[in-house]
């Protein structure tokens, strides 16, 4: 697999983005979570290039970005201006817990942005009371445990993943104040009235251990005007825990909405 910085127009003035593939082929458009940065899409990056424009970012307050602080509204004016301005076309936009999020709320309000959506780890209800008590512990935990939370990811990591990834994953870093404010910021909003008004093809794909998320997954599907679940092996960070079966789902989503898009529609992407 071949990293570039060329291909579509401006990506070399971006921070923070992998791409690989053919720069006329669909584009993947892929969004860590909390803390952990574009890296962690290394081995979906490899696999998908032979089909795909696939681009991985960094988002505000991590890896590259990290000299910048994390703001939601930041994040999300940042991850629409690369689909318009790099994309060139819709993509399919795959998030994964904090990524999920904002993939919805994305399609919720510029769905002409995007070809389909793919969230994991993503389906909660963050407007409820506990739901606000758990994200304000998180908060509290990625602030006063860092050096705990970033050896025991280093472990996991290392011990789960071929080394090539595995070391770049970490050379990358954990960005734990980042994600105490990325937490924080989910609270109150309604990501299922936001999936609910994307009109466009949406697949749940969550691990099968990740049991809060897979507890409200129904919840989404039956708002949602064109979604589905699947699961594949694994807990939250699924496409870490089991990457050739997310990888395998992406791929086969991406083929059949991609077949059913047409080439040319761009709407107001330019």
């Amino acid at each position: 697999m071949t990293m570039d910085a060329a291909g579509p127009p401006n990506i070399a003035h971006w921070l923070g983005v992998d791409a690989a593939g053919p720069a006329d082929a669909p584009p993947i458009v892929f969004l860590h979570g909390a803390s952990y940065t574009r890296k962690a899409w290394g081995m979906q990056l490899q696999a998908l290039a032979d089909e795909f424009r696939v681009y991985a970012l960094d988002l505000p307050g991590h890896g590259s970005c990290s000299h910048t602080e994390y703001d939601w509204d930041d994040s999300l004016e940042y991850v629409q201006r690369f689909l318009r301005d790099i994309a060139g076309r819709p993509a399919l936009l795959v998030g994964v817990s904090l990524g999920g999020c904002l993939g919805v709320t994305i399609a919720g309000g510029d769905s002409d942005l995007l070809a389909g959506l793919i969230v994991s780890g993503s389906t909660f209800d963050a407007r409820g009371h506990v739901c606000y008590l758990v994200l304000r512990g998180e908060a509290w935990t990625f602030r006063h445990r860092e050096a705990q939370l970033t050896r025991r990811f280093q472990r996991w990591v290392r011990g789960r993943l071929p080394s090539e990834f595995a070391e770049s994953i970490v050379a990358a870093g954990c960005h734990w104040e980042s994600a105490a404010r990325a937490v924080i910021s989910l609270t109150g909003r309604d990501f299922v009235a936001a999936l609910g008004r994307y009109d466009g093809p949406a697949l749940i794909l969550n691990g099968d251990r990740d049991w809060v998320h897979r507890s409200a997954e129904g919840v989404f599907v039956r708002a949602a005007q064109n979604a589905r679940a699947a699961t594949v092996p694994g807990g939250h960070i699924a496409n870490l825990d089991a990457p050739e079966a997310f990888t395998a789902k992406v791929r086969e989503f991406a083929r059949e909405i991609f077949e059913h898009s047409p080439k040319d529609k761009v709407s107001h992407v330019r």
